[in-house]
């Protein structure tokens, strides 16, 4: 059995920051608007989180929410 090639490190490296930045671009988004009446998520830092660790979950869920979320200010 051989180790991981760099073909396998490269496309785990890339899954992780498309990962990453889809975690960022939640965060960003959810930090400008007032979810402090929200049950699921009621801060910026748990949406971007949970976006990182359960993009397939969290981000359709998030996309919903947002509608009904004001902006702050």
């Amino acid at each position: 059995m051989r180790g991981a090639d760099l073909g396998d490190v490269t496309r785990e490296v890339v899954g992780l920051m498309i990962g990453a930045l889809i975690a960022l671009l939640v965060y960003d988004d959810a930090r400008k608007r007032d979810w402090s009446q929200d049950k699921i998520g009621n801060r910026a830092w748990q949406w971007g989180v949970g976006a990182f660790l359960f993009a397939l979950i969290v981000v359709p869920v998030y996309l919903v929410r947002r509608r009904k979320r004001p902006l702050l200010g």
